[in-house]
């Protein structure tokens, strides 16, 4: 229904000559949707049967170590947002920009190997920001 719904979303709004940047949005939602469709399709093949049913299997005993990272990512995040206030008062936590959710970002991709820690020198507490870098990494 989801990709029926958005298919015929992008259809009226391509025959009205719609805001492109929103059309292509809506486009580009649909086509992902689609292309996930086709895997339950697949679930027809014997090949591919047991290899789609290993993948939602996966998905569902991955639900508690989601949670648990998650949990993990947004607790650095905070951690590091609200440390990020004491950097450079005259531009006011500029490494996340007031937006909790950079700091998510910036956890997020910390947590995968993306380490950057250029806006950590100018902070008083030097070293307080690389040793909770050193637990997020060895934790996450």
């Amino acid at each position: 229904m989801i990709s029926l719904g958005l298919n015929l979303a992008y259809l009226i709004r391509d025959l009205l000559d719609s805001e492109a940047h929103a059309t292509r949005i809506l486009s580009s939602l649909a086509a992902l949707i689609m292309w996930l469709k086709l895997l339950y399709f697949l679930r027809l093949f014997a090949p591919t049967a047991a290899l789609i049913r290993m993948i939602v299997e996966i998905i569902k005993d991955m639900f508690v170590f989601l949670v648990i990272y998650f949990i993990a990512i947004i607790g650095f995040a905070d951690a590091f947002y609200i440390l990020a206030y004491n950097l450079n008062t005259e531009e006011n936590n500029e490494m996340f920009r007031n937006n909790f959710f950079l700091a998510i970002i910036y956890s997020y991709r910390t947590g995968l190997g993306d380490f950057v820690t250029d806006d950590f020198d100018s902070s008083k507490d030097l070293a307080l920001w690389y040793i909770l870098f050193l637990m997020q990494t060895l934790f996450i």
